[in-house]
């Protein structure tokens, strides 16, 4: 039984209980030794850690690497770098593989590695195709790269999306064979979680100019600044917040256009030395500084359905340092935070409303404050939690081996 996993969610007959191994390409578009977060192969890690044996084909220098994860060693490809390179070094790849044997899976995740699936699966039993998503795009707004997804989901035999909103609109709007599977992104409960360093919130306040004692309330944005992060609406509102409060952001390199708006805006509001910004950071160094913090920001416009219905990486990798978020106050998200206590909602687009979410947040006591964390880090450990849902995965690649 696998730990963590309701037991209608486990594969019928488990690989590793057999002598079935699945045979799994697994395809997309970082490569798990340089990606920001663990989301994009998080699924790779996990059948590897089951047993199956994984190959990931991914964009970046051409090479042949074997990434360490926390669940195992990760034997990765590396196709070009660009789009068009990774496209026919993938469409070669997936062509070899397909003539070579057939039962391999071809695990598909993200629209950005579906163009070469659609043109080299063709024909190929759609049982052995998978195609997982974590961002879905809605009608209109990609137009090509919609095209490939779509066609990539009518072609599949099974697809995964991580909220069921998304899911229901997808299933409507590709006029897909079934509903999708639903696998939130989540981290998994043997994930590595960082615990607070002090030396970490020493660094983040020297970055503001601030003393070592200093009594302020870091709110870490893990994200750069930008419209579909609400990221004005977030400066202003740190405007009409008292001084010690301080507002992280991460992943902004110096020179970027994002970065230089943000200079502006906050020069035009006066609170350029309360933003602290990162450059693009491992995974594991940013978890360590959000760690540091005293609430995460999770904001989203209005903006379409993508964003509307929200199930981001980001929640999990919060409550996992003990961090209550601030989210937009949309149904899907919104019921998650109230009904498991994980923070505030509020109205993404009014900088009151954030600055009142804010205070709401963090100006409770020290032991309110330390009693909330740990309770935020057994959530993450149970019920908002990879391992309950990770057996979906599991038995959709097990069908999808075995033919039935």
């Amino acid at each position: 039984m696998i730990r963590g996993t309701e037991a209608h969610n486990a594969p019928e007959v488990p690989w590793h209980e057999s002598r079935h191994v699945p045979k799994v390409a697994y395809c997309c578009w970082e490569t798990p030794s340089a990606a920001a977060s663990p989301h994009l192969w998080m699924a790779a890690c996990w059948l590897r850690k089951r047993g199956a044996d994984v190959h990931v084909y991914s964009a970046g220098k051409t090479s042949e690497l074997r990434v360490e994860t926390p669940f195992g060693v990760l034997n990765c490809s590396q196709l070009g770098a660009g789009h068009a390179r990774f496209q026919i070094g993938l469409l070669r790849v997936l062509l070899r593989e397909r003539m070579r044997t057939t039962r391999t899976v071809f695990y598909i995740h993200g629209h950005n590695a579906a163009p070469a699936p659609v043109l080299a699966l063709a024909f190929l039993r759609s049982h052995r195709v998978i195609y997982h998503t974590q961002d879905y795009l809605e009608p209109g707004r990609f137009l090509l790269w919609e095209f490939f997804e779509r066609k990539l989901a009518r072609r599949s035999g099974q697809v995964i999306c991580n909220e069921p909103n998304r899911g229901r609109f997808m299933a409507s709007h590709f006029r897909l064979r079934q509903f999708p599977i639903v696998v939130p992104t989540y981290l998994p409960r043997d994930w590595p979680r960082p615990e607070f360093e002090p030396e970490a919130r020493r660094e983040l306040l020297a970055r503001a100019g601030q003393p070592v004692g200093a009594d302020a309330r870091l709110l870490m944005h893990q994200g750069g600044f930008a419209g579909v992060r609400c990221g004005s609406a977030l400066v202003r509102a740190l405007a009409t917040l008292p001084a010690h409060f301080l507002l992280v952001f991460t992943g902004m390199a110096e020179g970027t256009p994002a970065r230089e708006e943000l200079r502006m805006q906050a020069a035009s509001l006066g609170v350029t030395g309360r933003i602290i910004v990162l450059d693009r950071l491992p995974f594991d160094e940013m978890q360590r500084f959000t760690a540091a913090c005293d609430a995460g920001i999770l904001l989203y416009p209005n903006d379409g359905v993508g964003n509307y219905y929200q199930a981001p990486g980001r929640l999990t990798q919060y409550l996992a340092c003990g961090l209550p978020v601030l989210a937009s106050d949309f149904p899907g998200l919104e019921l998650l935070i109230l009904k498991h206590q994980l923070g505030v909602v509020c109205d993404p687009a009014c900088p009151a409303a954030i600055a009142r979410g804010v205070r709401d947040l963090v100006e409770v006591s020290t032991e309110k404050r330390q009693c909330r964390a740990v309770r935020l880090r057994t959530t993450v450990d149970t019920d908002l939690c990879y391992d309950r849902f990770a057996g979906r995965i599991e038995q959709t690649v097990h069908r999808a081996s075995t033919g039935w």
